[in-house]
């Protein structure tokens, strides 16, 4: 899936600038992941997402890295993902104030390697 640039618009005329960087490390592992950014009553709601493309049981994990100004945040997990499914691995809801930026890297990792990825970086 290709990500372009996404402009959303909050109900105070302020503007949000995304960009988003899928990107499959393993090309012979059909597992997709991926950031879903959306405004919900004025806050950003960020979504890790993970999609099992291949026929049989996908087992691995996830780790979701926030940088915003001087602070750097992880969180990680397993991901238990039946053929053909798509889940919300975590959801995160910021309420960023104009100047605020955030950059987000979501890795899919199985045996301790990176096999997908993707990052969103964007300011208020």
């Amino acid at each position: 899936m290709i990500r372009h640039s996404l402009i959303l618009l909050f109900s105070c005329f302020l503007s949000l600038a995304l960009e988003g960087n899928p990107r499959q490390v393993n090309k012979e592992i059909s597992v997709k992941t991926w950031l879903e950014v959306k405004q919900d009553s004025g806050m950003v709601s960020i979504q890790g997402m993970v999609k099992n493309t291949t026929d049989r049981d996908f087992r691995g994990a996830y780790r979701i890295t926030t940088k915003s100004g001087s602070s750097q945040t992880s969180q990680s997990g397993e991901v238990n993902a039946r053929p053909q499914q798509e889940q919300v691995l975590s959801t995160v809801r910021l309420n960023l104030q104009p100047g605020d930026a955030c950059y987000k890297l979501l890795s899919l990792l199985q045996k301790d390697k990176v096999i997908a990825e993707d990052s969103v970086n964007f300011s208020y």
